[in-house]
């Protein structure tokens, strides 16, 4: 078994949860430029991907120490394979109730708009929150990659034309 300090097991942990997020983000901003068409083909060529990650997170725990780092793992990684499932699902209703309405360029515009403000707001408070911990060590320095993962986010949205 390796063992791995503190500092070591929650920047890792950190890190998983930062990709998380930043995913979480991008599928968001970039279902509300693209349509939702662009989400259901995203999330069913994912659906093969989150059993092996939580393998992943099964075999860490036979090989790292603290064993919270393998728990923790596999707590991101099914929290976001359950929230993918049920927007998935969700799509998939809508397709067959209604099929899908295209918003136009305006409404997807306003979106957009919204989704940055709240992405910079949220991001800059991560990074304050952040900076304030750093003290503290990985979690402060964590906090700020959050944030600064959501500002990238919200400066590269864009809609596209028509």
């Amino acid at each position: 078994m390796i063992s791995v300090g503190a500092d070591v097991a929650i920047s890792v942990a950190g890190l998983v949860a930062v990709v998380a997020v930043g995913w979480g983000a991008n599928l968001s901003v970039r279902s509300a430029t693209n349509g939702p068409e662009w989400a259901l083909q995203h999330l069913s060529g994912l659906r093969r991907l989150w059993p092996g990650l939580i393998v992943l997170g099964v075999l860490s725990l036979a090989v790292f120490s603290p064993i919270w780092l393998g728990l923790a793992l596999i707590y991101i990684v099914a929290t976001v394979w359950f929230l993918s499932a049920s927007l998935l699902r969700n799509l998939h209703r809508i397709q067959n109730l209604d099929g899908f309405v295209d918003i136009g360029v305006e409404r997807r515009t306003q979106i957009v708009a919204k989704a940055r403000r709240y992405l910079i707001a949220g991001g800059v408070l991560m990074g304050v929150l952040g900076a304030i911990a750093v003290g503290f060590g990985a979690i402060g320095w964590i906090a700020i990659l959050m944030g600064l993962v959501l500002v990238g986010t919200a400066l590269l949205l864009d809609v596209p034309d028509g």
